[in-house]
């Protein structure tokens, strides 16, 4: 089995394969499915988990003149989750710095977050106490309206690209689903510029707007929509709307990401900053690991 490796333009690796298994059992009860999957997870049990995603394509078809009736071809793509070290610690001694400079240090930001913890940050900015903060686009705009009005916003962005949220809201339909054509039907309803403005106009008639941003709590993934319709019910977004070219959407993460993203990345990155060199606290790969270990599903 060949795998083709290829390093990317921000410096993480992509891998590929394609294997084919000529012979595959046929059972009853899902038992080929079963062996299928215990084959999968054998292969990704030699990947650290934490580091690395492994994206699966296959194809199952009959086999001519051989022991078992099916044959497999599966392509494995598997991406490497930022092993650059270097990029990591850039990142943190900007933190640093930062606070050091701005703040006098990363213990005068803890005691002022200590000290007005119930205070929003939105009120911090109003009455002066901070100059800036940062907060997510639905956090922002679920803001009253009259308390916005006397704020002003800018995308967050780096190498002029805008990164794009990690709960990014996917939709599908099941392959699967015994209600295709209706599934078909509201697909074909809900993804139409009249049907969105539709529900934002009840969003804002029933005072959902309040607590829900705009399309399930985001930006709509049609186009017209948020540069055209968005403003009409955000007027803060016009002369604000970035290009669809500007902004960075996040790569592919394991499904269990912002578990491990609360419980290990940001504690490890706060542990960091509070010592010079990474080499007096436990290495990130070693907590991932063991995160992992301890939390087998």
């Amino acid at each position: 089995m060949s795998i083709f490796s290829q390093q990317l333009s921000d410096g993480r690796w992509v891998g590929a394969c394609a294997l084919e298994i000529e012979a595959f059992p046929e059972g009853e009860d899902g038992e080929a499915g079963q062996l299928f999957v215990q084959l999968i997870s054998e292969f990704c049990r030699l990947n650290d988990p934490g580091m690395a995603v492994l994206e699966l394509m296959w194809l199952a078809e009959p086999a001519q003149n051989q022991v078992y009736g099916s044959r497999v071809r599966a392509l494995f793509v598997l991406r490497l989750i930022d092993r650059d070290a270097a990029a990591l610690e850039r990142a943190i001694r900007y933190a640093d710095e930062w606070n050091r400079d701005a703040n006098t240090g990363i213990y005068a930001v803890e005691d002022f977050s200590f000290k007005y913890f119930y205070t929003p940050p939105a009120k911090l900015a109003q009455n002066g106490r901070i100059l800036f903060t940062y907060m997510d686009s639905d956090v922002f705009f679920n803001i009253a309206e009259d308390e916005r009005n006397n704020l002003d916003f800018r995308w967050l962005a780096a190498s002029e690209m805008i990164p794009l949220d990690e709960w990014t809201v996917y939709y599908g339909i099941h392959k699967k689903t015994k209600a295709r054509k209706a599934a078909e039907a509201f697909t074909l309803w809900f993804f139409s510029a009249d049907t969105q403005k539709m529900l934002l106009e009840e969003g804002k008639s029933k005072r959902l707007s309040e607590l829900s941003f705009g399309i399930a709590g985001g930006f709509s993934a049609m186009k017209t929509v948020t540069e055209q319709i968005f403003p009409q019910f955000y007027p803060g977004l016009l002369g604000h709307m970035p290009s669809d070219s500007s902004l960075s959407p996040g790569y592919i993460l394991p499904r269990n990401w912002m578990t491990l993203k609360e419980r290990v990345i940001l504690p490890y990155l706060r542990e960091r900053i509070r010592h010079e060199t990474r080499d007096e606290v436990r290495p990130l790969e070693r907590r991932v690991t063991d995160w992992y270990r301890l939390n087998k599903e």
